[in-house]
């Protein structure tokens, strides 16, 4: 009888042995199966510190503005007010970086279905991961400059205050997003100067000058 048990007990020690050893292997196997990346992700930095740049290097594209009304939990695009602050913040731009001109992108039309959606999911994507190295859209690329500052923003104004930013940083000799910072406030996007003071900050984040 104690020898039945012996080898009971060894046979049982066997399979918890078999059983680690398969559970290792699963463990290992997934843990070293690479991650897959978006398309537009071709690697990743090294460098974990955000790169400054000079802002004579600097150059300005128009923005992209979207601003809405909400009233009564409905909302409406105006697009009066989205040429008006359009227009404000290029001449912020134009005042931050002393250019007096500027590379126009076609980024939306009046009714905004144009808005490009690949560039607004891509630099999401980069800002939630600064490490990825992401290939700008060639539709944003300005061949003879080396870098650009593309605004987009996205206000709500009504019932309901609301303004997110993104300030990108566009690299046109590696046709890559250098870096995305993002700004979210509740306040109203016609209080201009507050619109001033983000990007007054987000140039102070980036430039070495």
């Amino acid at each position: 009888m104690r020898h039945l048990e012996t080898n009971t007990g060894i046979m049982l020690r066997k399979k918890k042995t078999a059983l680690l050893i398969l559970t290792s292997i699963l463990l290992l196997s997934c843990g070293t199966q690479k991650k897959s990346y978006p398309d537009y992700v071709h690697g990743l930095s090294l460098n974990k510190n955000k790169k400054k740049v000079s802002k004579d290097s600097l150059f300005i594209v128009t923005p992209s503005i979207e601003i809405y009304h909400y009233v009564n939990r409905k909302s409406s695009a105006k697009y009066d007010k989205r040429e008006i602050i359009k227009k404000f913040i290029l001449e912020t731009l134009k005042s931050e970086l002393n250019k007096t001109d500027y590379y126009d992108l076609s980024l939306m039309s009046k009714d905004y279905r144009s808005v490009n959606n690949v560039l607004e999911g891509i630099i999401s994507e980069k800002y939630k991961n600064p490490d990825w190295i992401v290939s700008a859209p060639n539709d944003i690329l300005i061949d003879e400059k080396k870098y650009t500052v593309l605004i987009r923003t996205i206000g709500v104004y009504g019932d309901s205050n609301k303004v997110i930013m993104y300030f990108s940083i566009i690299n046109n000799e590696s046709k890559t997003i250098e870096s995305v910072d993002r700004y979210e406030y509740d306040e109203s996007p016609l209080e201009t100067q507050k619109t001033k003071n983000r990007i007054k900050k987000a140039f102070s984040k980036i430039t070495n000058t």
